[in-house]
């Protein structure tokens, strides 16, 4: 995966972890690890697929903290620059392979994703 955007390669390699609207098939690939190459084509290290979930707005909101972005708009902005335009089908969620991840923030997602793949189906807690 090219991580063309500096901002949101240094915030992967910093926090371990990202958020990152794509196309492709990494649905297929969740639990894989693939290659992180940088802008300029070297490669930068491993990432593993963690999540891969359709991008929704509401996703985008829940995720913006971890896209290297301070702002959803800018995040799309980002995306769009990218994609001719228009937003990516995914959002795919990586954790850099070989590091621990803080465990209270991949916790934080977890229950992010079942909160809102719940409200998508229109669970009710009871």
């Amino acid at each position: 995966m090219i991580f063309k955007e500096e901002i949101v390669l240094n915030f992967f390699l910093e926090k371990r972890i990202v958020a990152t609207m794509r196309n492709g098939r990494y649905g297929l690939m969740i639990g894989e690890r693939i290659d992180v190459v940088d802008g300029s084509g070297n490669l930068v290290g491993r990432a593993k697929v963690v999540a891969v979930l359709l991008n929704y707005p509401k996703f985008r909101r829940l995720l913006v903290k971890y896209s290297g972005f301070p702002t959803v708009e800018q995040w799309e902005r980002a995306a769009r620059s990218l994609y001719k335009g228009k937003l990516p089908k995914f959002i795919v969620l990586l954790q850099l392979a070989g590091v621990d991840v803080n465990r209270e923030e991949f916790e934080e997602i977890n229950e992010i994703v079942y909160d809102v793949v719940r409200d998508e189906r229109g669970d009710d807690e009871t």
